[in-house]
């Protein structure tokens, strides 16, 4: 979604097949994460950072406090390789300091994933025709915000079907705002 997954969660709802990825990204803005999801998902990210910075901390303490790590410090400082030691540290501290990011982006997708394609079905069921359950998306509005099923022929209201705005029904799968 943002930096490790660029994935196009909008093409996992096939009633969003028709639109075109420009249509599908503004109506994902629109579907917005309620502040307690907002709540779960920092929390969720500041456990996962904090438990793993935690994790690596006490690693390389362990290391750090290790008789088998000082002989080695001590062996390669006598060898004049005192350098490969400080390489190998340079490197494990720069792995020790990615993971913890690594996975709280990780967590962040994932999370924020699932709260966006729970947040999609419900709007998506809201979409839907209340006789037939065919999805109206893209569907024109007619006089007085009404737009009527291609399928049962019902005539149905934005707010009959709970949206806030004709801009909840996408704009058509052509390109053209719904007026």
């Amino acid at each position: 979604m943002r930096i490790i997954t660029r994935r196009k969660i909008y093409r996992a709802f096939p009633e969003l097949d028709r639109f075109s990825d420009e249509q599908c990204r503004e109506y994902i803005r629109r579907v917005r994460l309620s502040q307690l999801r907002e709540l779960a998902l920092f929390l969720s990210l500041l456990f996962v950072g904090v438990g793993s910075l935690m994790g690596a901390v006490h690693l390389t303490r362990t290391i750090l406090d290790s008789p088998d790590e000082r002989r080695l410090q001590v062996e390669l400082i006598v060898r004049g390789m005192a350098w490969a030691y400080v390489l190998g540290w340079v490197v494990y501290l720069f792995l020790v300091a990615a993971t913890p990011c690594l996975l709280t982006l990780l967590t962040r997708d994932i999370v924020l994933g699932a709260f966006l394609k729970q947040a999609l079905h419900g709007h998506l069921k809201r979409t839907a025709c209340p006789g037939c359950r065919y999805q109206l998306l893209g569907l024109p509005l007619g006089d007085a915000g009404a737009v009527r099923c291609p399928e049962c022929g019902r005539r149905t209201t934005i707010l009959e079907l709970g949206l806030d705005g004709p801009e909840d029904l996408l704009p058509a799968a052509g390109g053209h705002t719904v007026s």
